[in-house]
């Protein structure tokens, strides 16, 4: 999800993916929470380079384990050359 907002220009600004998400009726993961949304590609890389997602509640509340695996598919997915690759790169 966080690639496909990329790719129009829009970062949900906070990573909080259990509060902020959800699932429509066709079971695709959908950003729920705008008020957290982020139009700024500079905000959003200084996001990812700080790796803010560790501090956010959704991952704080997983387990030890899950932790683990979650920070290793962000960081193998969620970083500064993803980023570059796909911000902006869809047409409304």
């Amino acid at each position: 999800m966080l690639k496909e907002l990329w790719g129009f220009g829009v970062s949900d600004a906070v990573f909080n993916f259990s509060i902020n998400c959800g699932y429509n009726a066709k079971s695709k993961l959908i950003l729920i929470d705008f008020n957290e949304i982020n139009l700024n590609h500079e905000d959003t890389l200084k996001n990812i380079q700080n790796k803010a997602w560790r501090e956010r509640s959704s991952f704080l509340r997983l387990t030890q384990e899950k932790q683990k695996i979650f920070k290793r598919v962000f960081e193998a997915q969620i970083n500064s050359e993803s980023l570059v690759e796909y911000w902006g790169k869809n047409k409304v």
